[in-house]
């Protein structure tokens, strides 16, 4: 035992780095999607009048939007999604997909700190305070705060 103890005391932060990468790896199965997906249980996406362009150029503005981690509760999120339908929804959100966000610094995150997430996960990060009471009230046809 004194031998385990030792090997410990001296390598103890090769055992941390190697137990946070290890618990990093182990928390990546149970990120990524949220539960709000269901919102678009009963959307038909044929009824949206956006192309998927359109919608690619949406999804990255609000990424845009939401990418700094100098601006918080950005105003802009309301804006972009304000004229969206359900069905336009839906589309931009499939163009999202999941990006890497760093729940630690905030915005788009590396191979450190971040967790692959959908837009719904990206923006109950990143809608919070004031702005989530707007939202709330503005975006309420969307269902999604």
């Amino acid at each position: 035992m004194n031998q385990v103890a030792t090997l410990a005391r001296k390598y103890w932060i090769v055992i941390a780095v190697l137990l946070f990468l290890f618990g990093t790896w182990l928390a990546s199965f149970f990120t990524g999607k949220s539960p709000k997906k269901k919102v678009f249980k009963d959307v038909d996406e044929s009824k949206s009048n956006m192309t998927d362009e359109q919608a690619s150029h949406v999804a990255n503005r609000l990424f845009d939007a939401m990418d700094d981690p100098t601006t918080y509760f950005n105003d802009e999120i309301i804006d972009i999604l304000k004229p969206l339908g359900k069905a336009d929804l839906k589309k931009v959100y499939d163009q999202f997909g999941q990006r890497h966000y760093d729940t630690i610094l905030k915005g788009e995150g590396g191979w450190l700190f971040n967790d692959r997430l959908d837009l719904f996960m990206w923006l109950d990060y990143e809608v919070k305070g004031d702005l989530l009471i707007r939202a709330k009230t503005e975006l309420a046809h969307l269902e999604i705060f």
